[in-house]
């Protein structure tokens, strides 16, 4: 059975989660986070504080688990492109990850970054600065057009409006792209 997989992208606190569980509810396409896969091997958690340990060591996880899911045919997984390190620097994960993922489509998920900052001091109860917020979002941008260039990938940059146009607006593109 010949796998296709969608990577949503996008800075902490821009959707990707929400989105992609309505797609799910909507066309039935399964729906992974890269996070929570990480975080059933590795026991960390990856809530509030947002802080990563071993980021290679965490790429390593989320492929091996990825290309042991024999029974799925059709994939969205939510991740990031790049992620804070321990001193709210931002860090981008190694290119290959994405590669060896076998993607073969990314939608990168954008955001005001002030209604950003506003959702994860409501959401993770933790006030992150406005400017660490927007070189996370230009980076993360920066590194999605990057690898979809590299890896020949089609890329879909959507900025949300959280209403029923996300989710109608990301089905039609994984419709025209074949993923569903």
């Amino acid at each position: 059975m010949l796998k296709k997989l969608c990577f949503i992208a996008g800075i902490y606190g821009v959707g990707k989660t929400t989105l992609c569980e309505k797609i799910k509810n909507k066309v039935g396409i399964e729906f992974f986070s890269a996070s929570d896969i990480i975080s059933q091997v590795n026991g960390e958690k990856y809530g509030k504080n947002k802080l990563v340990k071993n980021e290679k060591r965490n790429q390593e996880i989320l492929i091996s688990k990825i290309k042991k899911l024999k029974d799925v045919e059709k994939i969205l997984l939510n991740g990031h492109f790049c992620i804070f390190d321990n001193n709210n620097y931002v860090i981008q994960l190694p290119i290959d990850t994405y590669s060896a993922l076998d993607i073969d489509l990314i939608i990168l998920l954008e955001r005001d970054t002030k209604e950003i900052v506003r959702e994860l001091i409501q959401r993770d109860n933790k006030k992150y600065l406005f400017q660490d917020i927007e070189q996370l979002k230009i980076k993360e941008k920066e590194i999605a057009i990057m690898v979809s260039k590299q890896l020949n990938i089609p890329l879909h940059i959507h900025n949300m409006t959280f209403d029923e146009s996300d989710e109608n607006t990301i089905i039609s593109f994984l419709e025209k792209e074949g993923v569903i």
